[in-house]
């Protein structure tokens, strides 16, 4: 599948705008893929990353009117689905720590750390360092190197400036690239 260019997504915001409802459509139909995956591997459930793209389409089109087309649509909707994801991901931790409190229910919730040793392919291995990267390195390395945005855009999604967007990138890579020295050696 293919991404659509920054030109499709503006002539989109344009006509999503003046109210264009086959423009919405085909925004919906040609981007939905794209950011149930982006919201999935936020919230690691694919059902509760369908619900919360699909309400993210539905508010886009709610305030349609007030869209600035000049703005990268494709940035709002990443950061549109990135605040519903934290918000989701802030109400299940809120919900774990009162079912724990619960003397009652005697559940594990602490993840089973993966270690390096137990992963077989250099695919596994990056996944397995990106995923122990600093909050802020991993989401700016994931929405620009696996989404596709450029630094603005991602600086829109995370709301902080370009140059910031690119120092965690530089930092991110390079934790990256002395995790994998420190396995090879």
């Amino acid at each position: 599948m293919n991404t659509p260019d920054n030109e499709q997504f503006a002539y989109w915001a344009y006509s999503i705008a003046a109210g264009d409802d086959r423009a919405f459509d085909e925004l919906f139909r040609a981007t939905y893929p794209l950011y149930a995956a982006y919201a999935c591997r936020l919230l690691k459930d694919r059902d509760d990353a369908t619900d919360l793209v699909q309400e993210c389409f539905v508010s886009l089109w709610t305030m349609r009117h007030e869209l600035d087309a000049d703005r990268s649509l494709k940035a709002l909707l990443y950061r549109m689905i990135r605040n519903r994801a934290l918000n989701r991901i802030r109400d299940r931790k809120r919900e774990a720590v009162s079912l724990e409190e619960n003397p009652y229910i005697a559940m594990d919730y602490a993840e089973s750390p993966d270690l390096p040793g137990e992963i077989s392919d250099r695919s596994e291995t990056l996944r397995h360092f990106i995923k122990r990267l600093p909050e802020r390195q991993r989401e700016a390395l994931e929405l620009s190197r696996f989404e596709g945005l450029t630094h603005q855009e991602v600086a829109e999604v995370m709301d902080v400036s370009a140059r910031t967007v690119n120092n965690h990138i530089v930092a991110a890579l390079q934790t990256l690239r002395d995790r994998f020295q420190s396995v090879q050696m």
